[in-house]
């Protein structure tokens, strides 16, 4: 579920885990089924959609003083 909701494939989140600073999953239902908080993972997007417009800003700024 969380894979289709933001659109890629669990290789992804893992790798996203280990350099991006996404969320840890909450819970752990067996070997191969983990859960995250809902607030977790909203705000992890929040931060990046925040991220990204910084750098829009800071890319449309550049060479215009």
């Amino acid at each position: 579920m969380l894979c289709a909701l933001l659109g890629v494939d669990s290789s992804t989140i893992w790798r996203w885990i280990r350099g991006r600073d996404f969320p840890q999953p909450h819970v752990y239902v067996g070997a191969k089924v983990r859960m995250w908080r809902t607030v977790d993972v909203e705000n992890w997007l929040n931060s990046q959609a925040t991220a990204a417009q910084a750098a829009r800003q800071g890319r449309s700024g550049a060479g215009h003083e």
